[in-house]
């Protein structure tokens, strides 16, 4: 097929971002992340006012006591003592004021805006990852497809653009210098089948053979050549307690490789 037929059911970049996005946050991804916008960690002031400000609830407190205590002095002595001490608490006060405010205000849409960047990195860089490792690929117009290394050294002239889909190209690596970037459908599907969610209650929502799915692909990529059907059955019912021989036969079935299935590698565990 070429790239016209395949562009209405492809993957754009954008489009696979967003996928990987909802996959790894679930209800926390806001679909705005897209945008890349770099927002500073405010953690280092949230933890500069957090004892001024646990000073002035504290002051605030002993105030509301001293009124109350003021309200009920007898005798000047007794009332010049109440008005002494409550003039001390407003002047200490006043000083985590102006602290704070030499710290700054932290709103909790700086908060929000920090954690949006956060989860803009940890999905781009997932994806950046899958491209260097090969998992994924990226392909242009024409069937272009930028090279696995591009993903994982960066040389000069290179860039990506997630929310306009596009690939910058070196100049001395193709003679296009802007693509749309474009990812296979079904290789995107069974790649983001592998990936584990990281929030928990998205991770809860797997069911122990959607467990079992992830951790067989990364057994058949690595499969040692002896390990047999059964064998891993086992280990799969053991692992995954939900899992039913139905639902591991359904893996199985799917990802098992031509070699892994063949009769004399079964045979061996019976003798």
């Amino acid at each position: 097929m070429t790239y016209s037929s395949n562009i209405r059911i492809d993957y754009t970049l954008a489009d696979a971002f967003q996928a990987l996005g909802v996959r790894l946050f679930g209800s926390e991804w806001s679909g705005y992340e897209v945008l890349g916008e770099r927002h500073d960690d405010p953690s280092e002031q949230i933890a500069a006012r957090a004892p001024l400000e646990a000073e002035m609830e504290r002051l605030n407190e002993q105030r509301q006591a001293k009124q109350k205590e003021q309200k009920e002095a007898f005798g000047k002595d007794a009332i010049f003592r109440a008005n002494c001490d409550l003039k001390e608490i407003d002047n200490r006060r006043g000083e985590i004021v102006r602290k704070l405010s030499e710290i700054g205000d932290v709103r909790d849409s700086e908060i929000k805006d920090h954690e949006r960047w956060l989860r803009f990195e940890t999905a781009s860089g997932t994806l950046i990852k899958a491209f260097g490792e090969g998992k994924i690929s990226i392909y242009c117009p024409f069937g272009q497809v930028v090279p696995d290394w591009f993903w994982r050294e960066f040389p000069e002239g290179f860039h990506y653009d997630i929310l306009h889909s596009l690939v910058f190209w070196p100049d001395r690596h193709s003679s296009m210098r802007m693509g749309t970037a474009r990812i296979r459908e079904r290789e995107f599907d069974d790649w983001l089948h592998t990936v584990l969610p990281l929030v928990d209650h998205e991770l809860e929502k797997l069911t122990d053979e959607q467990r079992a799915e992830i951790w067989f692909r990364e057994e058949v990529k690595n499969w040692d050549g002896k390990t047999t059907r059964d064998q891993y059955r086992n280990i799969a019912l053991d692992k995954f307690p939900e899992l039913t021989v139905r639902g591991f036969k359904r893996i199985w079935d799917k990802l098992a490789t031509k070699q892994m299935k063949k009769p004399g590698a079964r045979a061996k565990t019976n003798s």
